[in-house]
């Protein structure tokens, strides 16, 4: 038997904090959200409109997300 190599994690591999995808229905592209932590501390939120193709990607500074953070706590409040 060939002796096999251990894979470590890509260490640029982004960590994901949250994800939401919504129900596809048939031939329909689902769209979705994504938020990440990359190594390199950046966040990223990657996005897909409903029916959509293409990505979009926004690096946002974390004193954003915080105040993001803290606008949906109290709408949801």
């Amino acid at each position: 038997m060939a002796k096999t190599e251990k894979t470590k994690a890509d260490p640029v591999t982004p960590v994901n904090l949250f994800a939401y995808t919504e129900q596809a229905h048939g031939e329909h592209v689902p769209g979705y959200v994504s938020l990440n932590r990359c190594t390199d501390g950046s966040y990223w939120i990657t996005a897909r409109t409903s029916g959509g193709k293409e990505t979009a990607g926004l690096c946002v500074p974390e004193d954003q997300l915080k105040a993001f953070a803290a606008a949906i706590n109290a709408a949801l409040a």
